[in-house]
């Protein structure tokens, strides 16, 4: 009980980053372009599927460069409103990319939206400034999806009323990795699940 409290615990404070990241893509800022992380391994996707975080990464990556010449990437965060398992696959949610400044200390959101990719420096905290580099960020968010169904998040989707659900890309959630976070929470009846996907080898690390 403790642990399951702790998982719905850590998926709330995960969609408090979002909402906020929501919030800062209010701030304009021209989209620009630049070179992505190496690409994934393929996998089979639905007709429609929805732009993965590679796919815009390069986006991001050229507007936190323009801000500070040192930007390194340290965390990336998608969110799902009342999603189906069809939602996460084809629907697009709402995608922030964190970066951080070593020399300036400081941080930049680069948001995702309708009108294209907006950013501006964040004070957010609680992300530890841990940078996620192009070697070891080889598998898309694509995939970590496919692995979260495949892992009990199909049956957890399909018996519970799923209020969010997030992934999250982060150097400082396990011990040595860059994984990425698949959770999916329901707030109505406070039940959660997630599974950690080394992002650097696709597999599954854990599952709770």
């Amino acid at each position: 009980m403790k642990q399951r409290r702790m998982v719905i615990l850590i998926i709330i404070a995960l969609i408090a980053v979002a909402v906020y990241a929501a919030v800062a893509a209010l701030v304009s800022q021209e989209p620009g372009t630049g070179e992505a992380p190496t690409a994934a391994r393929v996998t089979q996707l639905p007709p429609g599927a929805a732009t993965t975080a590679m796919e815009l990464y390069p986006q991001a990556e050229e507007l936190a460069r323009a801000w500070q010449g040192d930007a390194q990437l340290i965390g990336v965060v998608a969110t799902w409103v009342r999603p189906t398992e069809t939602d996460l696959m084809a629907k697009q949610p709402t995608w922030a990319f964190y970066f951080h400044s070593e020399k300036t200390g400081e941080m930049y959101l680069a948001t995702s939206g309708e009108s294209g990719m907006r950013g501006a420096p964040d004070t957010t905290a609680g992300l530890a400034p841990v940078p996620i580099t192009s070697g070891e960020w080889k598998v898309d968010s694509s995939e970590a999806l496919v692995k979260f169904l495949e892992s009990g998040g199909r049956e957890f989707m399909n018996d519970q009323f799923v209020t969010t659900a997030q992934l999250r890309l982060s150097a400082s959630l396990s011990p040595g990795k860059v994984v990425w976070m698949v959770a999916g929470l329901s707030s109505t009846r406070r039940t959660a699940m997630s599974v950690l996907v080394d992002a650097t080898t696709g597999t599954v690390v854990s599952t709770r």
